[in-house]
């Protein structure tokens, strides 16, 4: 709070204004947690993370280690000597406490562009965007927009995909599902030398993205 805001919300009616904050990711947890009488982590489980069969998603809590088998995080340190980052990668509050795959990340995406996750109107509202010029211009030429927790991005044959991004301290997630929830494609990549140029990996990946969606669409 000692700090000024980027900018105060517009007067009804004005256009929208928008900037990715994860405070507002920890503040819709603390009123979800209010409403619902439980911990955030204790209403995502039976909601979303069970029903959906995602058997390799799951909230670490306050276990300070990844469990299962993962990729090591590392940078070259002084010397050329590698210095492990993996423990430092991840967070443990609602706004980046979740470990998942790429499989199950294109799974949760598929549920949620196919309707099967929400209710109609909570989707609607999701899809509500406002512009954003954060990103590199994909390959259709056009920024999207950004909507309620969902980056909606145009494709070059039309339509648009749905995105996420995830990022810790040398790991990279670019999940991505086309409207109709058909097609999905999920980008990891974890930095073994250095950290890595995300303009250029946006770039890249939004590519790739773009080539993956529309070619499903054949």
């Amino acid at each position: 709070m000692r700090h000024a805001p980027l900018f105060t919300p517009p007067p009804h009616g004005s256009p929208r204004r928008w900037a990715y904050s994860n405070t507002s990711y920890l503040l819709a947890a603390m009123i979800a947690e209010k409403a619902g009488g439980a911990d955030w982590r204790q209403l995502v489980e039976p909601r979303i993370i069970a029903p959906l069969g995602l058997r390799h998603t799951y909230i670490p809590g306050e276990n300070p280690y990844l469990i299962g088998p993962h990729e090591r995080v590392t940078i070259d340190g002084p010397g050329g000597v590698p210095d492990d980052l993996t423990e430092q990668s991840y967070q443990h509050t609602a706004d980046s406490a979740v470990v998942s795959t790429p499989s199950d990340l294109d799974r949760f995406f598929r549920a949620l562009a196919d309707g099967r996750l929400l209710p109609a109107e909570q989707w609607a509202l999701m899809r509500q965007t406002v512009p954003y010029d954060d990103l590199p211009i994909p390959p259709a030429g056009e920024q999207g927009g950004y909507g309620l927790g969902l980056r909606v991005v145009p494709l070059t044959c039309g339509g648009v995909y749905y995105t996420h991004e995830g990022d810790g301290f040398g790991v990279y997630g670019r999940p991505a599902v086309g409207a109709d929830g058909g097609g999905a494609v999920t980008v990891s990549v974890t930095s073994t030398t250095a950290l890595v140029d995300e303009d250029r990996l946006d770039r890249a990946v939004q590519t790739l993205t773009d080539h993956v969606l529309c070619a499903s669409r054949n």
